[in-house]
């Protein structure tokens, strides 16, 4: 059977965030709901959350705890004389205990103590209990779907390389927990390209705490050459909030000397100033190459323009105005190249004066050096006393060798020559800086070393590859970056998908109830 446009929901997971939207309108949306992927728990509720894991969950649902036996000693709790426990254990948290979207904020609010989980931090689905509390309250609270009634098919677009077993329990979660009709799956990296009009290239997504570089081949993602190195955005926000740390009319804006803030208060404030910079978008990524030199000639241009106001150029238009007793209107028109004059300087400093808290915080070309961790891991490394101040691990620390160009090219070098030749011709750049203004023709700039050892036939190497954005007749998508390509994508095989019965790209109920959850291993265009 086919489904209606307007009752297909779509969801994009993120280890991060979940994108969401209902309906499919002639011109595709922007997701109606973005919120984090995280839940929150009480810590008074008496129940302790397993420790999240990337593994498949056990069948017994207790999402990797082993099951109770009649055995103490099997059952893992018993004294040391062998007597049985005086004690059961705390049971493990059930979907409705978990907080999730607004509950938590209000639950802020109240001053509740709360301990927060991320269930698709690792990639795969960690807790299989806090996966379902979350997609539970998107679909009936958030899209009001009646659960014994549901006529609204999910199109769930979630991270590449997952096991079988995983897909096989995801079936079995929205068919057996939230009675849908028909179930798509498709891997994210694949619909990211799908929003790009192309189905080759190579996705490059800069996430939260990792990079991922995925390159897919005629709608065939290549496992063997997913590469992540250990950049994200976190590292940048971390990196330019130290670099404003030294900058004594920031930090005295931010802690005035009649109220001065602690260090932690300081930093904390620092970050979400860094935070606000990109989100406004007041903070750009420079081609390799041409930064130094167009750097260099701002620098120059800058002093020329100071050299001639101290010397006297101002007085002088000035005086021989008077001198010939100009009109009125040379008169204006002499302030105005003035002016003029007086506006090219502070666009040469490139400033920008941000609205913080209250405050009006000035700042200038330092805050361009943002996206530097991305590309040099080093420059963040070598600061001594960062990785606490960030709150890395000695492990995570230490994994902070690659920069995004080189994970890039770690990942391709495991593909044949044949291969990586016609996935080098697009690059995607997406993930949450993909809105940084030049932050995808800067990674693309930076790979140009590599494609050219590929020897191309074309007269300039490289000369055939091309950022990959979305086109401009997806009207609400324009000036948005890419971030949005993946939930753009799951829109796109959506609306294909759902209204060809005969397709089997995706699963029905009645496939389900006939083969079980392997059923979704023969009907998933991330299986073909």
């Amino acid at each position: 059977m086919s489904f209606r446009d307007a009752s297909i929901v779509v969801i994009e997971t993120t280890p991060t965030h979940i994108r969401a939207g209902r309906g499919l309108a002639d011109l595709l949306a922007l997701p109606s709901l973005v919120r984090p992927a995280c839940v929150a728990l009480r810590k008074d509720t008496g129940t302790t959350a397993p420790t999240p894991h990337s593994g498949t969950p056990r069948p017994n649902g207790l999402n990797g705890l082993a099951p109770h036996t009649d055995d103490p000693m099997l059952d893992g709790h018993s004294d040391a004389d062998g007597a049985p426990p005086t004690t059961r254990p705390t049971p493990a948290p059930r979907v409705r205990e978990y907080l999730v979207g607004a509950q938590i904020d209000e639950a802020e609010a109240a001053g509740d103590e709360l301990e927060y989980f991320w269930p698709f931090a690792a990639g795969d689905v960690g807790d299989w209990v806090q996966a379902e509390a979350l997609w539970k309250r998107l679909l009936f609270t958030d899209f009001g779907v009646r659960r014994k009634v549901n006529e609204s098919p999910v199109c769930l677009s979630f991270t590449s390389g997952l096991s079988y077993d995983t897909y096989e329990r995801l079936a079995q979660l929205f068919f057996e927990r939230f009675n849908v009709p028909a179930l798509c799956l498709v891997e994210r990296p694949l619909a990211q390209l799908f929003a790009v009009n192309a189905t080759t290239g190579v996705v490059v997504e800069i996430g939260r705490e990792e990079t991922t570089s995925t390159p897919v081949l005629d709608t065939i993602v290549q496992h063997a050459a997913v590469f992540r190195t250990r950049v994200g955005a976190r590292d940048c926000e971390v990196y330019l909030a130290h670099l404003l740390s030294s900058s004594q009319s920031i930090t005295q804006t931010l802690s005035p000397p009649e109220a001065p803030l602690s260090a932690e208060a300081l930093w904390e404030q620092l970050l979400k100033l860094v935070q606000q910079l990109v989100r406004e978008g007041h903070v750009r990524a420079p081609v390799e190459g041409e930064a130094a030199e167009r750097g260099e000639e701002e620098d120059e241009g800058l002093t020329d323009v100071a050299a001639a106001l101290v010397a006297g150029k101002e007085r002088e238009v000035v005086e021989a105005a008077n001198r010939r007793k100009a009109t009125d209107k040379r008169m204006h028109a002499a302030a105005d190249r003035v002016m003029e004059e007086r506006e090219r300087e502070i666009a040469a400093l490139d400033l920008v004066t941000l609205d913080f808290g209250g405050r009006q915080v000035r700042l200038g070309k330092e805050r361009h050096r943002f996206c530097e961790p991305l590309f040099d891991p080093s420059v963040l490394t070598a600061v001594d006393g960062l990785r606490e101040r960030g709150g890395w691990t000695a492990a995570e620390w230490e994994d902070k060798v690659l920069g995004v160009q080189e994970a890039v090219q770690e990942g391709m070098a495991k593909l044949e020559w044949d291969k990586r030749r016609p996935l080098w011709e697009g690059v995607l750049v997406t993930g949450e800086l993909s809105n940084v203004k030049g932050i995808a023709a800067s990674v693309h700039a930076r790979l140009q070393p590599y494609m050219q050892t590929e020897e191309y036939d074309s007269a300039v190497p490289g000369a055939a590859s091309r950022v990959l954005k979305i086109p401009e007749y997806f009207a609400e998508y324009r000036d948005r970056g890419e971030a949005n390509a993946g939930f753009l994508g799951a829109c796109i095989v959506a609306k294909v998908a759902f209204a060809d019965p005969s397709g089997k790209n995706y699963v029905s109920k009645v496939d389900y109830n006939a083969k079980g959850p392997v059923s979704v291993l023969s009907n998933s265009p991330s299986l073909f």
